[in-house]
């Protein structure tokens, strides 16, 4: 959407939610990494990828978002597979997640 359009779409979210007790009624469009990221998070919480007080994943989910010009897609990296692909130039894909419930952290590739 143009910049205004999108500025009218933002302030009418924000005056929806406001009276449901939001202080601040932040509202603002996400990047296309931090929503990869956190729709990873959502579907693999939602799948009980994550217990409280265990340091691992259990069955993590891929998550693709197909959209008509472009797709996101994100998912889990093991350590040692993550810092191969760091020293294989390709840092700026992967980023560290805390995880839910203390619970750890993880690496996805983005």
């Amino acid at each position: 959407l143009p910049d205004d359009e999108s500025r009218r779409v933002l302030d009418a979210v924000q005056s929806f939610v406001q009276p449901y007790g939001f202080l601040d009624a932040g509202v603002e469009l996400l990047d296309g990494k931090a929503e990869s990221e956190l729709a990873w998070l959502t579907v693999n919480f939602l799948m009980q990828a994550f217990r409280p007080g265990v340091q691992a994943i259990n069955n993590p989910m891929v998550v693709m978002d197909m959209r008509s010009v472009s797709l996101q897609v994100a998912h889990y990296m093991r350590d040692r597979d993550a810092q191969r692909a760091k020293k294989a130039g390709r840092a700026s894909y992967i980023r560290k997640l805390r995880l839910p419930f203390g619970s750890g952290t993880a690496h996805i590739y983005r």
